[in-house]
């Protein structure tokens, strides 16, 4: 999403950004709509208004597009973790940012869960590598392990495995967003907008008291 952004003197340049995040832009609503296995690559060039031969030019294959694809999807992370953290934040304030991050993926990148989904039901080693690694460079993970390992050496946290509680934060942070077609009718959920703004809140603290030694 950052490349169509940088700036150019060259109308030839700016040109061939243009095209490279119109037929981004294509392929990821063909690729939510039929996968990666169902998408057609001239409906992606009409879509996005080029021949099919540009789309071999700027990607060589569906695959990589594929990937490209995938890569663009979470391209804003590290960005917007480098823009954001100071690596000075509380525990608690490092949760709070990640959940941040969970809202917007899920709430406002509308082509995420299908996709997602998709490779869970089906994982692609590289399409999950790729993935996995954009989250690593934000620092998150990293950062989050630290200061759990540091509050369990304190005393403050039980001594678990890091790598648990991780997967438990994860786990609730992201799982209301996978089952939301059902919870909100189970639990008749009208105003899903302030739901979500009171789950920030009450998840961080629900895994806070779960990890803090009483």
């Amino acid at each position: 999403m950052s490349e169509i952004n940088r700036t150019s003197s060259d109308p030839a340049e700016q040109e061939s950004l243009s095209t490279r995040r119109r037929i981004l832009d294509s392929a990821r609503i063909e690729f939510t709509a039929n996968g990666k296995a169902g998408a057609r690559v001239d409906s992606i060039a009409e879509r996005a208004g080029v021949n099919k031969a540009m789309i071999y030019y700027h990607f060589h294959s569906k695959e990589n597009l594929y990937m490209e694809v995938v890569r663009d999807l979470f391209s804003g992370l590290t960005e917007y973790a480098r823009r954001d953290l100071t690596g000075e934040e509380t525990l608690e304030e490092l949760l709070g940012f990640l959940i941040e991050i969970h809202t917007h993926l899920f709430t406002e990148v509308a082509e995420l869960k299908p996709i997602i989904f998709r490779e869970m039901a089906n994982p692609n080693p590289e399409v999950l590598n790729r993935i996995a690694q954009v989250f690593g460079e934000t620092g998150i993970p990293e950062i989050l392990f630290r200061l759990i390992s540091q509050g369990i050496e304190r005393g403050e946290y039980h001594r678990i495995d890091p790598r648990q509680a991780l997967v438990a934060f994860v786990t609730l942070s992201i799982g209301y967003h996978i089952m939301s077609p059902l919870v909100d009718r189970v639990l008749r959920i009208e105003d899903r907008l302030k739901f979500l703004e009171e789950r920030k809140r009450v998840i961080v603290e629900l895994f806070l008291n779960g990890l803090k030694v009483r």
